[in-house]
Protein backbone atom coordinates (compact mmCIF):
# COMPACT_ATOMS: atom_id res chain seq x y z
CA UNK A 1 0.00 0.00 0.00
CA UNK A 2 2.94 2.30 0.68
CA UNK A 3 4.20 1.50 -2.80
CA UNK A 4 0.84 2.33 -4.34
CA UNK A 5 0.75 5.63 -2.44
CA UNK A 6 4.27 6.50 -3.63
CA UNK A 7 3.46 5.56 -7.23
CA UNK A 8 0.41 7.82 -7.40
CA UNK A 9 2.31 10.58 -5.60
CA UNK A 10 5.21 10.42 -8.07
CA UNK A 11 2.92 10.51 -11.07
CA UNK A 12 0.55 13.23 -9.88
CA UNK A 13 3.43 15.42 -8.68
CA UNK A 14 5.47 15.15 -11.89
CA UNK A 15 4.55 18.66 -13.06
CA UNK A 16 5.49 20.15 -9.68
CA UNK A 17 8.65 18.12 -9.11
CA UNK A 18 10.37 19.81 -12.07
CA UNK A 19 10.80 22.80 -9.74
CA UNK A 20 12.59 20.78 -7.04
CA UNK A 21 16.41 20.80 -7.21
CA UNK A 22 16.70 17.01 -6.85
CA UNK A 23 13.32 15.51 -7.78
CA UNK A 24 13.40 17.05 -11.25
CA UNK A 25 15.76 14.27 -12.34
CA UNK A 26 13.35 11.45 -11.46
CA UNK A 27 11.63 9.61 -14.34
CA UNK A 28 8.14 11.14 -13.86
CA UNK A 29 9.19 14.84 -13.96
CA UNK A 30 11.55 14.02 -16.83
CA UNK A 31 8.55 12.72 -18.82
CA UNK A 32 9.72 9.10 -18.85
CA UNK A 33 6.64 7.51 -17.32
CA UNK A 34 3.68 6.00 -19.13
CA UNK A 35 0.24 6.52 -17.65
CA UNK A 36 -0.99 2.98 -18.38
CA UNK A 37 2.03 1.39 -16.69
CA UNK A 38 1.72 3.74 -13.73
CA UNK A 39 -1.98 3.04 -13.18
CA UNK A 40 -1.44 -0.71 -13.54
CA UNK A 41 1.42 -0.59 -11.02
CA UNK A 42 -0.70 1.48 -8.64
CA UNK A 43 -3.64 -0.93 -8.87
CA UNK A 44 -1.39 -3.99 -8.58
CA UNK A 45 0.34 -2.82 -5.39
CA UNK A 46 -2.88 -1.50 -3.87
CA UNK A 47 -4.71 -4.76 -4.60
CA UNK A 48 -1.82 -6.88 -3.37
CA UNK A 49 -1.58 -4.85 -0.16
CA UNK A 50 -5.30 -4.99 0.55
CA UNK A 51 -5.52 -8.70 -0.30
CA UNK A 52 -2.59 -9.48 1.99
CA UNK A 53 -4.07 -7.33 4.76
CA UNK A 54 -7.45 -9.04 4.39
CA UNK A 55 -5.83 -12.47 4.63
CA UNK A 56 -4.11 -11.49 7.88
CA UNK A 57 -7.15 -10.38 9.88
CA UNK A 58 -10.13 -8.01 9.57
CA UNK A 59 -8.65 -5.40 11.91
CA UNK A 60 -5.42 -5.21 9.96
CA UNK A 61 -7.46 -4.91 6.74
CA UNK A 62 -9.37 -1.90 8.13
CA UNK A 63 -6.10 -0.19 9.08
CA UNK A 64 -4.65 -0.98 5.64
CA UNK A 65 -7.73 0.50 3.99
CA UNK A 66 -7.36 3.60 6.16
CA UNK A 67 -3.72 3.87 5.05
CA UNK A 68 -4.77 3.64 1.38
CA UNK A 69 -7.43 6.31 1.92
CA UNK A 70 -4.88 8.53 3.62
CA UNK A 71 -2.74 8.37 0.47
CA UNK A 72 -5.79 9.07 -1.67
CA UNK A 73 -6.81 12.18 0.26
CA UNK A 74 -3.22 13.42 0.44
CA UNK A 75 -2.57 13.14 -3.31
CA UNK A 76 -5.76 13.24 -5.36
CA UNK A 77 -8.09 16.12 -6.25
CA UNK A 78 -10.49 17.46 -5.12
CA UNK A 79 -9.00 16.84 -1.67
CA UNK A 80 -5.23 16.90 -2.32
CA UNK A 81 -4.50 17.93 1.24
CA UNK A 82 -0.79 18.18 0.44
CA UNK A 83 -1.54 21.59 -1.11
CA UNK A 84 -3.31 22.99 1.97
CA UNK A 85 -1.34 24.76 4.67
CA UNK A 86 -1.10 22.80 7.96
CA UNK A 87 -3.50 20.16 6.62
CA UNK A 88 -0.61 18.81 4.53
CA UNK A 89 1.41 18.16 7.68
CA UNK A 90 -1.54 16.79 9.65
CA UNK A 91 -2.63 14.34 6.93
CA UNK A 92 0.90 13.12 6.24
CA UNK A 93 1.60 12.85 9.98
CA UNK A 94 -1.49 10.68 10.51
CA UNK A 95 0.38 7.89 8.75
CA UNK A 96 2.45 7.37 11.92
CA UNK A 97 -0.42 6.22 14.15
CA UNK A 98 -1.90 4.29 11.21
CA UNK A 99 1.37 2.38 10.89
CA UNK A 100 1.45 1.87 14.65
CA UNK A 101 -2.03 0.34 14.47
CA UNK A 102 -0.93 -1.84 11.55
CA UNK A 103 1.88 -3.19 13.71
CA UNK A 104 -0.54 -3.62 16.60
CA UNK A 105 -2.90 -5.73 14.49
CA UNK A 106 -0.17 -7.89 12.94
CA UNK A 107 -0.27 -9.65 16.30
CA UNK A 108 -3.89 -10.56 15.60
CA UNK A 109 -7.22 -9.18 16.71
CA UNK A 110 -6.77 -7.28 19.95
CA UNK A 111 -9.43 -6.76 22.56
CA UNK A 112 -8.32 -3.20 23.18
CA UNK A 113 -6.67 -0.37 21.29
CA UNK A 114 -3.34 1.16 22.19
CA UNK A 115 -3.59 4.18 24.46
CA UNK A 116 -5.10 7.25 22.80
CA UNK A 117 -2.21 9.18 24.33
CA UNK A 118 0.24 6.96 22.44
CA UNK A 119 -1.62 7.39 19.15
CA UNK A 120 -1.80 11.17 19.60
CA UNK A 121 1.86 11.40 20.66
CA UNK A 122 2.88 9.39 17.61
CA UNK A 123 0.70 11.54 15.32
CA UNK A 124 2.15 14.78 16.67
CA UNK A 125 5.68 13.36 16.37
CA UNK A 126 4.95 12.63 12.70
CA UNK A 127 3.68 16.19 12.28
CA UNK A 128 6.82 17.51 13.95
CA UNK A 129 8.99 15.72 11.39
CA UNK A 130 6.74 16.74 8.46
CA UNK A 131 6.87 20.42 9.44
CA UNK A 132 10.66 20.19 9.58
CA UNK A 133 10.63 18.43 6.20
CA UNK A 134 8.65 21.36 4.74
CA UNK A 135 11.17 23.73 6.32
CA UNK A 136 14.03 21.78 4.70
CA UNK A 137 12.25 21.79 1.34
CA UNK A 138 11.78 25.55 1.55
CA UNK A 139 15.44 26.01 2.43
CA UNK A 140 16.73 23.65 -0.27
CA UNK A 141 14.69 25.33 -3.00
CA UNK A 142 15.82 28.72 -1.75
CA UNK A 143 13.40 30.82 -3.80
CA UNK A 144 9.85 31.43 -2.53
CA UNK A 145 8.37 31.76 -6.05
CA UNK A 146 9.96 28.47 -7.10
CA UNK A 147 8.87 26.85 -3.81
CA UNK A 148 5.27 27.84 -4.57
CA UNK A 149 5.52 26.19 -8.00
CA UNK A 150 6.85 23.02 -6.37
CA UNK A 151 4.31 22.83 -3.53
CA UNK A 152 1.32 25.14 -3.12
CA UNK A 153 1.49 25.11 0.67
CA UNK A 154 5.09 26.37 0.58
CA UNK A 155 3.81 29.59 -0.94
CA UNK A 156 1.84 30.26 2.23
CA UNK A 157 4.26 28.98 4.86
CA UNK A 158 7.22 30.98 6.02
CA UNK A 159 10.34 29.54 7.61
CA UNK A 160 9.20 31.06 10.89
CA UNK A 161 5.69 29.56 10.70
CA UNK A 162 7.17 26.14 9.95
CA UNK A 163 9.57 26.32 12.88
CA UNK A 164 6.83 27.56 15.23
CA UNK A 165 4.46 24.81 14.07
CA UNK A 166 7.18 22.17 14.50
CA UNK A 167 7.69 23.44 18.06
CA UNK A 168 3.92 23.17 18.59
CA UNK A 169 3.77 19.60 17.24
CA UNK A 170 6.84 18.55 19.22
CA UNK A 171 5.41 20.04 22.41
CA UNK A 172 2.09 18.26 21.95
CA UNK A 173 3.89 15.01 21.25
CA UNK A 174 5.73 15.36 24.55
CA UNK A 175 2.51 16.37 26.32
CA UNK A 176 0.73 13.21 25.15
CA UNK A 177 3.79 11.14 25.98
CA UNK A 178 3.66 12.64 29.48
CA UNK A 179 0.01 11.59 29.62
CA UNK A 180 1.11 8.00 29.04
CA UNK A 181 3.62 8.26 31.88
CA UNK A 182 0.99 9.66 34.25
CA UNK A 183 -1.69 7.20 33.20
CA UNK A 184 0.56 4.17 33.64
CA UNK A 185 2.54 5.53 36.62
CA UNK A 186 5.89 5.34 34.83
Amino acid sequence: ISSSNYIINEYLDRHFDVFHPHKKYRPAPAGKTIFNKMILSYLFFLSLGLFTAHSLNPFFFKVALLFALSGYFYNIQPFRTKDRIYLDVLTEGINNPIRLLAGWYTLGPQHFLPSSHLLLAYWMLGCFFMALKRFAEMRSIGNSDRALLYRASLGIYSETSLLVSSFFYGSFSLLFLGGIFLKHHV
